[in-house]
Formats: structure tokens, C-alpha cells, sequence
């Protein structure tokens, strides 16, 4: 009872947090700031948010009334949702809108300036006074790796007299990229359960957006399918069901990934620290622990030390500048300067204009972007303790005026957490205008009049949100992982909360920075769905043995994912884990019996040394110990503890014996033992009732 009250509480809680964001930020849009002041107060905002928190509980109660099986069964079980005909529909699909735009999207000045960076190097560097254009074959401040790729491709196009080809070649090659990584998605979550299967094809085969970015050269679309392929292999390795291979194919991602976004090198290493830490403490098998180390460390290595010390100076890059570093907080000290010029001192204007333009701060100040503010930089004046200084006044300014910053914040962030914009698209190839039809042009502009009008109908608006993919679907995977499996299972979001938070560090403004988050949709929805059932490290450390799980009304998809696995899944329709018990020593016969709990609290890596107790020196129980480890520092429970040792006292009393966890859940024992055991219990007390009997 008391669990429950506490999940409607935090539900309530969360739901206020998206209701509260909502409103600021349509405030934001409408007022650039929280309230209009003097013409509409703080309490009407107030109100507001009462009225939308209102709102959103409702909508979420009957959407509480779904359910995966409802959805699934709304949609016909065609044969276009088999993995070969979906893969070629998406591919033909996306082809034809390919050939219709031909040559392909270009994701406005970013992919222009990286082309001309390999061509000419004279694209505008505008972190420099006076926005100067050097001369230089390549420079740091976009990926170098697309800029390669991009230039390249139209390079080589050039060379055979028809420009257009590269473009239309690395889109073709996107598409098939993109199939196969739907693909690749939508078999993993039928390995979860496969009532999902139809519901992700669905949604990756006729969500338009997809297409259109499928045949967009712009680099967050070159980083956002591997990220999908990343994340889905970041499940696999958390769940301890990643084979070898893709072991070592997640390792040689988080060392692309990088190179295709910047800001990856970071989310890559808070994320990945988790696996290490998993695998070290269930103790998993030497790949498993190496390749996790490796994943943090190789990326590093590779961005902090081989690019910037050895590559770079070699191929003469140009490095970029650090105005997309502080980007946010360059955005926060121009809201000071409007909202409040007068907590300026001369002292704080000398320190600020010495990395920024500080005259101009107001002029080029705009609340839903900082790309102004970022090329007030003075990259080539700047002093060396410059940016230290400035970073000093920041801070003491923003504990002044906290509110500026924090709109300043939500201003350029916004529409990733409140319902404040809807998916915009590119329709525009600037860097081959010369080579398009008249009919081309037209072509795109009435394709993106028909985006714009469909994703504006009434109710269809919804579906095109941008924060309905950025924010609420996360926030309601959180709730989920919390309420139905534990705080602990957080983890499973790390690398979704790590890519939020570059929302508001590389503030948001274009819909591509949250693709990632789009191509996850579906994996972040279906979290709660994972089990903690730890098949593979026991086929590892026991390949001759036959693993059986058994289902004991579970509401997850344990036994979907375990006999996926490789288990024989059974199940014991009468609650209780003695009526489980049973079943398994009347149903099975074997030499030895190893019995493990399924939330994966316990090393596989003891299971062979138990084993070789009972089949060679006759023991007809061998258990876990819990106890002589951290149980007493881990487990919270107030009574529990002190009810296990007082069991253990009295059983040790009574039977003249030594055994240190009589409530453990791992154990050995021998066909002797299983087969003359009466199982009386129907609950947990079935291990006390185990131990005495032994």
C-alpha cells in the first residue's frame, strides 16, 4: 500500500515538472521570459500550470488504459512487417523520395561550410574578428570526419563531371543505412517480446520524418542511426546478453560515434562507466570487463590525445573554437545585460569583453538561439587567463541573478521540453542550385508545404511535437523503470538523460540534435520490459548444463527474453516461490541442481566450484553466502537483516552447525536431496525450511 501511494506521488510530481515546462516555455515563445510584466502576473502563470497540470492527468489516465496487446491488435498482421519485406520498403520508400529530390537534402550552412571546407577551405569561420574566412583544407569546428566524407564524396563527383552524383550516392547509401538499422531495431524488440515487433516496424516505416532525414546530408543524421545501433548494444551488454562480437562491435562504435558528434566523447563516458561497473561487480567473463573499460577509454584517447596532438597537427586542421563550449553560458551573460545592464562594473564589463564583444551583446541577443552571441568570440585576441576570468564573473553574476540565466536557458532549450515546436525539416540543396530544374524546386517546396501543413492538423500536431520525443517519452520511461522495476534500473536511461543534458550545454534550436532520441523512441518505451534474468553468464560458466526459468505470474517479459536466451521456460501458475520450488524438483531430473534467483544478484562465476562440491565430493547442499560480503551495508530493510541473523543464530543452535546465509538464493544440491525433499512452504520461507532440511 505504502508503495503505491508513493508512486502516485511521484507520478504527480513528474507530471507537474511537464506541465510547469510547458507553460514556461509557451511563455518563453510568447514573452521571452516567464510572465509578461505588468500585463500578465506570476499568478496567472500559476494558474496556468494548474490548468495544464489538470490536463495532463487525465490524458495520461486513459492513456494508462492502453496497452501493448490493444495497439498490436489495431494493426493488420501484413506481411510487410517481416524483417526482408520491411527493410525493402523503407529502402524503396525513402529511394523514391531520394530520386525525387535529387540529389538529395543538404542540412542547410552546417553541410554547405563542411564541403567548402574540403574543397577550398574558404568557408566563414565566424568565431573570429570580423568573421574572418581563412584559407585552410579542413578545420575542427564541424566533425572533421563528415567534413572527409561530404567533401570527399562531392570531390570524386567532380572529378567524372557531374557534382551532383556525391550527394546523391552518400544519401542512397544513408537510406540503406537507415533500413538496416530499423531493421537491426525492430528484431531486438521482438527479442524482448514479439508483440512489439509490428508496433516498431510501424512506427520506423511510416513516421515521415524519418524519410525525409534519410535523404538529408547533414551530420546529425550520419550520427543518429549509429547511436540506435549504440544504444540498442548498451541494453544488450547492461542485460549480460551481448554476445563476444558485439562486444567488440559496441566497442568500435563508441570510438566512431565521436567523430561524427563532438559532444558523444562525453555522453559515451558517464554512460559506459555504468556497463564497467556492472561487469566488475557480478563479475562477468574477461571480454565482457575489457571491453567496457575499453569503451570509455578508447574514445578519450582518441579525441582528447591522438586527434588534437597527432592527426590534426599532421593534416594541418585548423582547430575549432571554444565558443560552442560555452555557447550557453555566452547566451546567459547577454540576458544579464538586458535584463539587468545596471550589475555591470566597469571591472565586469573589462573582464567579459576581453572574450566577448560586450557593445554588442544586446544587438545581436536572440531568446531561441545563441549562434549570435557565439560569434561575439574573440578566439584570436582572446588572453590566456581570458576565458578563467570570465568564467569567475559568470558565476558571481549568476548567483545575483539567477532568473536571467535560468531564461536565457530555457529560451534556447525550450522547445526540448515543452510542446513549443514541431519537426522542421530541410527542403533545400544550396551547393547544387546551379544544376537543378525549375520543376526540382518546386517539387521540394510543395513537399514541405504538405510537411508543414499535415504535422499542423488538429490532433495530428501531437505526433510532430518535438518534446514528445525529447522529453515526455523519457520522462515516462523513468517513471516506469522506478515504479515497476526500482530506482536502481535508472542506469537504462543514462545515455538518454546524458544526451538531453547536450540540449541545454550545445543549446538546442533544430530538430536533427534530437534524432537520436527519435530512432530510440521505441527502446526508451519498452525499458520496464527487460528482465534481470541472467541467462547468458550461466551458459558461459556452464555450457553443459540445461538452464530452465520459471515463470511465476511475472509482469515483465522475463520469460520472452529468457527463452530467447536459450532457457526452457516453464511456468508455475501458483503464487509463491515453495510452490515454484516444487515444481522444478518434481518436473526435473538431474545430477545436480543449481538454484539462482532471477534478478541477477548473484556471480555466475560460483557456479562451476558448487557444482564440483555436490558431483565429486558427494555434498548434497552447497549455498551462497550474502552475508560475509556488503549484504548488511546494501539491504535497507530495517527487520530484514536482524531476521536473518536471528534464523541463522537458532538453526547454527539447534543443529550444531555453521551455516552463514540460511535465506541466500543461490544454491547447489544433489539429486538425493532434491528428490527426498517435502516441500511444505509456499512462500519464501521455503529457505529456511531448504537449509533445515539439508
Amino acid at each position: 500500500m505504502e508503495t503505491r501511494k508513493t508512486d502516485k506521488v511521484l507520478k504527480y510530481i513528474l507530471v507537474f515538472i511537464a506541465a510547469a515546462l510547458a507553460v514556461l516555455g509557451q511563455n518563453i515563445e510568447l514573452y521571452q521570459g516567464f510572465t509578461l510584466e505588468g500585463k500578465y502576473p506570476w499568478f496567472m502563470t500559476v494558474a496556468e500550470i494548474a490548468a495544464v497540470f489538470i490536463l495532463f492527468s487525465v490524458v495520461l489516465y486513459f492513456l494508462s488504459k492502453l496497452s501493448y496487446e490493444k495497439l498490436d491488435a489495431l494493426i493488420p498482421d501484413w506481411k510487410l512487417f517481416d524483417r526482408k519485406w520491411m527493410f525493402l520498403y523503407i529502402a524503396i520508400v525513402d529511394t523514391i523520395l531520394l530520386i525525387l529530390v535529387y540529389p538529395g537534402i543538404e542540412g542547410g550552412l552546417d553541410t554547405q561550410y563542411q564541403i567548402k571546407d574540403f574543397l577550398d577551405g574558404t568557408a566563414p569561420l565566424y568565431y573570429y574578428e570580423g568573421d574572418t574566412t581563412i584559407v585552410h583544407s579542413l578545420n575542427d569546428h564541424h566533425p572533421v570526419l563528415t567534413s572527409i566524407v561530404y567533401g570527399g564524396a562531392t570531390w570524386l563527383a567532380q572529378k567524372v563531371g557531374h557534382p551532383q552524383l556525391g550527394s546523391f550516392v552518400l544519401n542512397f547509401l544513408q537510406v540503406l543505412c537507415f533500413s538496416a538499422s530499423f531493421v537491426y531495431a525492430t528484431d531486438y524488440m521482438a527479442g524482448l517480446n514479439e508483440k512489439f515487433r509490428k508496433l516498431t516496424a510501424a512506427f520506423y516505416m511510416f513516421y515521415p520524418v524519418f524519410a525525409y532525414f534519410a535523404v538529408t546530408m547533414v551530420k546529425d543524421s550520419f550520427f543518429a542511426f549509429p547511436f540506435l545501433i549504440y544504444y540498442i548494444l548498451f541494453l544488450k551488454i547492461y542485460d549480460g546478453t551481448a554476445s563476444k562480437k558485439e562486444l567488440w562491435w559496441f566497442v568500435a562504435l563508441c570510438v566512431f560515434l565521436p567523430l561524427t558528434k563532438k559532444t558523444a566523447v562525453y555522453i559515451l563516458a558517464v554512460a559506459n562507466l555504468v556497463l564497467i561497473i556492472r561487469a566488475l561487480r557480478q563479475k562477468r567473463d574477461v571480454h565482457n570487463k575489457l571491453s567496457t573499460v575499453c569503451s570509455v577509454l578508447l574514445p578519450a584517447v582518441v579525441m582528447f590525445v591522438l586527434l588534437p596532438s597527432v592527426i590534426f597537427p599532421a593534416a594541418h586542421v585548423y582547430p575549432g573554437g571554444k565558443q560552442e563550449v560555452f555557447g550557453a553560458l555566452f547566451q546567459q551573460t547577454a540576458r544579464l545585460k538586458i535584463d539587468h545592464p545596471e550589475a555591470f562594473t566597469e571591472d565586469d564589463i573589462a573582464v567579459i569583453d576581453e572574450v566577448l564583444k560586450h557593445d554588442q551583446l544586446e544587438k545581436v541577443y536572440r531568446y531561441e538561439s545563441a549562434d549570435n552571441v557565439k560569434r561575439l568570440i574573440r578566439t584570436d585576441t582572446m588572453g590566456e587567463d581570458a576565458i578563467g576570468n570570465y568564467l569567475h564573473t559568470w558565476f558571481s553574476m549568476g548567483l545575483k541573478h539567477p532568473m536571467s540565466y535560468l531564461k536565457a536557458t530555457f529560451g534556447i532549450c525550450n522547445s526540448a521540453f515543452a510542446p513549443t515546436k514541431q519537426m522542421d525539416i530541410y527542403m533545400a540543396n544550396h551547393s547544387y542550385d546551379e544544376f537543378n530544374h525549375p520543376w526540382q524546386d518546386a517539387l521540394k517546396h510543395w513537399l514541405f508545404m504538405f510537411h508543414y501543413r499535415f504535422e499542423s492538423l488538429p490532433g495530428i500536431d501531437l505526433l510532430f511535437t518535438l518534446c514528445v520525443f525529447s522529453f515526455w517519452i523519457p520522462l515516462a520511461a523513468f517513471y516506469w523503470l522506478i515504479t515497476r522495476r526500482g530506482w536502481k534500473y535508472i542506469f537504462m536511461l543514462l545515455p538518454i538523460f546524458m544526451m538531453q543534458l547536450t540540449f541545454i550545454v550545445s543549446p538546442m534550436f533544430f530538430v536533427r540534435y534530437a534524432l537520436p532520441l527519435l530512432f530510440c523512441a521505441p527502446l526508451i518505451l519498452t525499458l520496464h520490459h527487460h528482465s534481470d534474468v541472467s541467462v547468458t553468464d550461466w551458459k558461459t560458466v556452464l555450457p553443459e548444463a540445461v538452464i530452465y526459468v520459471y515463470d511465476n505470474n511475472s509482469s515483465d517479459d522475463t520469460a520472452a527474453i529468457a527463452r530467447a536466451a536459450g532457457a526452457v521456460v516453464r511456468s508455475e501458475p501458483q503464487q509463491g516461490k515453495g510452490n515454484v520450488v516444487r515444481s522444478m524438483f518434481q518436473d526435473i531430473d538431474a545430477e545436480c541442481y543449481i538454484m539462482v534467483d532471477g534478478d541477477d544478484t548473484y556471480p555466475a562465476d560460483a557456479g562451476p566450484a558448487m557444482a564440483k562440491e555436490v558431483l565429486e565430493n558427494g555434498i548434497d547442499m552447497v549455498i551462497g553466502d550474502r552475508l560475509s560480503s556488503t549484504y548488511f551495508t546494501e539491504n535497507k530493510r530495517p527487520f530484514h537483516g536482524f531476521g536473518n541473523s536471528l534464523v541463522r543464530f537458532s538453526i547454527n543452535n539447534m543443529f550444531h552447525s555453521d551455516v552463514r546465509d540460511v535465506m541466500t538464493g543461490l544454491r547447489a544440491m544433489s539429486y538425493r536431496f532434491a528428490k527426498s525433499f517435502p516441500v511444505v512452504s509456499q512462500g519464501f520461507e521455503i529457505e529456511t525450511e531448504m537449509t533445515i532440511h539439508a
